[in-house]
């Protein structure tokens, strides 16, 4: 992979734009499988799955904005400290809810 002034900090960026096609692709996925399986949760669950998508996708177009328009392509901007812990935040909520949607689906498919 090529190295050079400026090239982390736009890797970073796309990291960013790719995190949140994957978890808008997982929601459009939450939108087929959970509406069944909980109801109007899984409704919601996957909405607020897009919504995620959406912020983790502007982050990564304010940061490439950022970068382009820094003039100094070896120096990036920093990221925001509220965009980090946001995400983290959302991330473990995300997970948790995800465990409890298992446990609760997994827990009707077994129960005679």
């Amino acid at each position: 992979m090529p190295s050079g002034p400026g090239l982390a900090e736009e890797r970073t960026a796309f990291a960013w734009r790719r995190t949140a096609l994957s978890v808008a692709v997982g929601s459009l996925l939450c939108l087929r499988v959970l509406p069944p399986q909980l109801g109007p949760a899984g409704w919601v669950l996957a909405v607020l799955g897009l919504c995620w998508s959406a912020d983790l996708a502007w982050i990564g177009w304010r940061r490439q904005r950022d970068l382009t328009g820094a003039g100094q392509p070896d120096v990036a901007p920093p990221l925001a400290g509220a965009d980090v812990v946001r995400t983290a935040v959302v991330t473990l909520v995300v997970g948790v809810v995800a465990l409890v949607a298992a446990v609760l689906i997994a827990g009707r498919t077994l129960s005679p």
